[in-house]
């Protein structure tokens, strides 16, 4: 949530959200450059005018702009040097991080301090607060700040001034708690007036703190009394929440680390911090800003609050705890799929802030340790609550009414069959009766209400899909709706696999559940840094200029991959049956990636196969399928042993962005990835990022589900619960599939519709292109059907579900020749 880099992408994606309007009454006047974007309105935009910022060339200008009225003016362009160097604020960031969290905790590895009292993790101010929001908060401020050249002596003089009152202040705090006679004892100050070597230097990192962040605080608080057009950005971008979250966030910790209790001092604190800081704001922008400062304030509030109770006091550290709240903050990024962010950080920020705001209540209430089903419901119907406000926020903060507010509201009701499945899993864990009564009735509801809600939300999304590819509409309204689409079925799909698992582990007896043995989680940490590496290392070699030179490092890196997968392979497979599914499935996995990098990289545009993008292919099919076999074999049980439920769940989030973000970034050094003339309408790296997606998808769906749920329950029980997962989940596949084959017929009427208004036929290039895609399609699809036609219960989930229209007459269709 690196938000301050939004400020010069701010302008482009405030014209954006305007321009989508549902009700086409907006329309834009666009000359050569973005500072003449003009918008007219019938609704309630009628005051917003996008103007150059000449206005605001003198102090007088400045008030006046500030206090006329922010709807009748807020300019859309911006400097290129309003921005410090992203390199200050990473330092920034990365300085704080190992200053503070990074320093303290190799203190306390090494036990500097009296660990036999509360130590490092006690305290979640410490932990999360130091280790993510304030470096966080360092990052955006540096960003934001104005450079330094731009400061005058007044206002030198007052950021200095501010930052010594702040760090005596720090300084005072630190010496109060030296004195308190009955203080409460940690591992950096294990009696009363004494501080240990970590207790001093985490005094002394807590003054610095505080006079360094209110010093940048009240720079940037100046920039925008002096800069209203900077200002509007900052109000109008997703930017200023790169700031105030952080700081309510760590009041909300600190709070709850003084009280030990979620309600209600963190509560209370969150509050008066947000009234205290919506009244900064509105000294510094003027009374015409007061709305605005209310609606970005609020929309920091919400998520502070919720993290807090993502880390209440005395949690119980259980995995049917933990995937419920997991489970809730994917529908919650789900619920975020109607905003229609045009830049990638955007798209993730909206994400992740209703995940928090949904996922804190949730496991709140499900960390307790004798929960109740009214508490659950509390819990779970505040979280959906909690980000369908914060949603309700954001679309006002950035103008967002591409789609009404009901749709937040119905997503928010589309994935709570997948919450309650979770939560009621939870339960059963903790009361084995009602397991035993219940769990029936409970798990065939909430199939049924999975296939009535979730299913149709799919099926919507890859809809609009459809009629966007259809209408031949711009290229970035595409974009956005198939980002909609993917991460729908993405989050909702990886919502209903820990709900189903939660669910699984709650009604299973004890006797029969095997919870596996304890495994170090070093090798997984290890495996990710590998995986980093080698990602940074694909996105660095695009620079090279020898196209040769970059594919053979591409297919060296992911060959580098494919080792480290093998040698892991080498711990063996729980059984035959484990072996046989995970290579079957593997296999498929791997030709499937294989073909989506050919044919995307080259048939689809006319371009030739050569060595190059077939060596590429070739290494990155192998390392999709070698780690579709490790995350569906030895990482769920091995001849040494059944791995635990938590090691094999971070195995699998660890294997499934392997397979899908080395095939792409494979994909991209090739000089195809970036063709001249674009035949197809979507582009090659997106092609080759959604077939990846696709296999991953199948991989999870058919061979991981299995072998977890078969190695847990050994005594044949959870068939029943594989064969239903497996239908419910092949229908949204099978609808897919389905999209895949319309697409060669939409593609050729689009084609042909161009041609015709042009006054020509097809050319031979473009037929071309049509029967590339046409083979792909049906290769791919060939695969897939491999696989689903197995599935017993397909025909009847499939003509009952809300995936599809036809139901299981399209299975004939999917192999067959395009």
């Amino acid at each position: 949530m690196a938000a301050a880099d939004l400020t010069l992408e701010g302008n482009a994606e405030i014209a954006h959200h305007l321009s989508c309007h549902s009700s086409g009454q907006e329309i834009f006047e666009k000359s050569p450059t973005l500072s003449d974007f003009r918008l007219s309105s019938g609704r309630s935009f009628d005051q917003l005018e996008f103007a150059t910022s000449s206005a605001f060339s003198s102090p007088a200008a400045s008030r006046a702009a500030r206090d006329s009225g922010w709807r009748r003016s807020m300019p859309l362009t911006a400097d290129s040097t309003s921005l410090n160097p992203r390199k200050w604020a990473l330092f920034a960031a990365g300085a704080v991080f190992c200053s503070g969290f990074g320093a303290l905790a190799v203190l306390y590895h090494f036990n500097a301090g009296d660990n036999d009292l509360s130590g490092l993790y006690t305290f979640r101010s410490a932990t999360i607060g130091d280790g993510l929001l304030l470096p966080l908060l360092a990052y955006s401020l540096v960003r934001s700040v104005s450079p330094p050249r731009e400061w005058n002596k007044s206002e030198l003089r007052i950021i200095f001034g501010a930052g010594s009152l702040a760090a005596l202040g720090g300084a005072v705090l630190q010496l109060q708690w030296l004195l308190n006679t009955r203080p409460r004892l940690n591992w950096t100050l294990p009696a009363p007036h004494v501080f240990n070597l970590p207790g001093w230097y985490h005094a002394m990192f807590l003054i610095i703190c505080c006079g360094s962040f209110f010093g940048l605080a009240v720079a940037v608080w100046l920039r925008a009394r002096r800069e209203p057009q900077f200002a509007s950005l900052w109000l109008l971008s997703v930017s200023s929440l790169g700031i105030l979250i952080p700081i309510l966030g760590f009041s909300a910790l600190l709070a709850e680390d003084n009280s030990d209790s979620l309600f209600p001092q963190p509560a209370i604190t969150v509050l008066v911090s947000a009234v205290l800081l919506a009244f900064a704001l509105r000294w510094a922008l003027g009374s015409g800003a007061t709305q605005r400062c209310s609606v970005v304030v609020a929309a920091s509030a919400v998520p502070a609050v919720a993290l807090a109770a993502l880390f209440p006091p005395r949690p119980s550290l259980e995995v049917t705890s933990a995937l419920p709240a997991l489970s809730a903050a994917l529908v919650g990024a789900f619920c975020s799929a109607g905003l229609r962010g045009r830049f990638d950080i955007t798209r993730i920020t909206l994400c992740i802030l209703p995940a928090i705001c949904a996922a804190g209540p949730v496991y709140a209430a499900s960390s307790v340790r004798h929960g109740t089903v009214l508490g659950l419901a509390v819990g779970g119907i505040t979280g959906l609550a909690l980000a369908v406000t914060e949603l309700f926020l954001l679309r006002s903060l950035l103008f967002d009414t591409a789609e009404p507010r009901r749709s937040v509201v119905l997503a928010a009701l589309c994935g709570a069959p997948l919450l309650a499945l979770g939560l009621a899993g939870r339960y059963f864990a903790q009361n084995p009766t009602a397991a035993e009564r219940y769990s029936t009735f409970t798990g065939v509801a909430a199939a049924i209400l999975i296939l009535l809600l979730p299913a149709r939300a799919v099926r919507l999304r890859f809809d609009l899909v459809i009629k966007a590819e259809q209408g031949e509409g711009p290229t970035g309204v595409l974009s956005v709706l198939k980002w909609q689409a993917y991460l729908t079925i993405s989050t909702l799909y990886s919502a209903a696999a820990l709900s189903c698992v939660v669910f699984f582990m709650g009604t299973t007896p004890t006797e029969n559940w095997n919870g596996g043995i304890s495994r170090s989680y070093t090798s997984l940490m290890l495996l990710g840094a590998a995986l980093v590496i080698m990602i940074t290392f694909l996105r660095c070699i695009r620079l090279i200029s020898r196209p040769t030179v970059r594919t053979a490092l591409a297919a060296l890196t992911c060959a580098g991959w494919s080792t480290i997968m093998f040698l892991l392979l080498l711990a063996g497979f729980g059984g035959w049956k484990q072996l046989i599914l995970s290579a079957a499935i593997a296999t498929i996995v791997g030709l499937f990636v294989a073909e989506g990098v050919i044919s995307n990289i080259g048939y689809l545009h006319n371009l030739p196969i050569g060595c190059g993008v077939s060596l590429t292919a070739i290494s990155a099919g192998l390392t999709s399928a070698l780690t579709s076999a490790w995350m569906s074999g030895p990482a769920i049980q091995s001849t040494v042993g059944l791995q635990r439920v938590g090691f094999s769940l971070w195995a699998l989030a660890l294997g499934a962005a392997a397979c899908i973000l080395l095939p792409f970034f494979s994909a991209s050094v090739l000089p195809g990835s970036s063709p001249v003339k674009q035949y197809v309408i979507a582009k090659p790296l997106a092609g080759v990022l959604q077939d990846s997606f696709l296999a991953t998808l199948l991989g999870v769906s058919i061979s991981w589900m299995a072998n977890f749920l078969m190695a847990h329950e050994p005594g044949g029980d959870a068939v029943g619960a594989i064969v239903t997962y497996l239908a419910l989940l092949s229908a949204a596949y099978i609808y897919v599939m389905k999209n895949n084959i319309g697409h060669v017929s939409r593609e050729r009427k689009r084609m042909t519709d161009r041609a015709t208004i042009n006054g020509r036929k097809l050319s031979n290039e473009e037929k071309q292109a049509i029967e590339g895609l046409a083979k792909h399609v049906g290769r791919q699809n060939k695969l897939a059907a491999m696989v689903i036609f197995p599935i017993a219960l397909l025909a009847v989930v499939t003509e009952i579900s809300g995936f599809d229209r036809e139901g299981f007459r399209q299975l004939w269709r999917v192999s067959g020749d395009q």
